[in-house]
């Protein structure tokens, strides 16, 4: 072959790949670039019904559960920070003498979060007249500071549903879904899901002292 040729096939491939790529950054723009919401609670608290709810305007689209702050960023962490260090090991010891090969940091981080949580919205098929994305997790109100990092311009819709209420309906949870083995008396189930909710309440009444404006607490 030819140089000229392996050149021309390299520059072909090179071109489809770029445009690939070039595609999917416009995308996860397009997607970032759009309102965002999230909403957070105490399990059992409702959001299941409030996702269904707001997801069926054509204006807006709400899915639940990304799991962008307890599942995807602590795995992508994991990934980048094996990586880091398996590199930093080379530069240091093996190639000390030449300029090191860069690092992933906590901005790399949020940002690969961030195109990997709009990569997800994009298989959604967002329509055109979609203007507002929303994602429903319950435990994002445990990680506020976190989706601040990846999202900080989103709001936050919190509800705070009766502690009577989320117990009675967790406990039935438990029983449907793991049967006798989720058969928990339910005055240790509610002392356990009693001291959460406290804790999640207070959660949502920070972070809207924090975010004013941003926040909504529906009870």
């Amino acid at each position: 072959m030819a140089i000229a040729d392996f050149q021309d096939g390299w520059h072909t491939r090179r071109t489809w790949t770029e445009r690939g790529l070039h595609k999917r950054m416009l995308d996860a723009n397009d997607i970032l670039s759009r309102p965002l919401f999230l909403i957070a609670a105490t399990e059992k608290s409702g959001t299941t019904w409030l996702q269904i709810m707001l997801d069926a305007p054509p204006n807006v689209l709400c899915r639940g559960e990304g799991q962008f702050a307890g599942v995807l960023t602590p795995a992508i962490g994991q990934a980048l920070k094996d990586y880091s260090e398996f590199i930093a090991g080379l530069n240091e010891k093996v190639f000390n003498e030449t300029p090191p090969f860069p690092v992933f940091n906590a901005e790399d981080q949020a940002e690969m979060v961030r195109l990997a949580a709009a990569r997800l919205w994009a298989k959604c098929d967002v329509a055109d007249e979609t203007v507002i994305l929303g994602e429903k997790t319950p435990g994002n109100v445990r990680a506020i500071g976190t989706l601040e990092r990846m999202f900080p311009d989103s709001r936050y819709i919190f509800i705070v549903r009766d502690c009577r209420d989320v117990v009675v309906s967790g406990h039935a949870h438990l029983r449907r879904q793991h049967g006798a083995a989720g058969d928990e008396p339910i005055e240790n189930y509610a002392k356990r899901v009693a001291t959460v909710w406290a804790g999640d309440v207070a959660r949502a009444s920070e972070a809207a002292k924090n975010a004013p404006g941003r926040t909504l607490t529906l009870r």
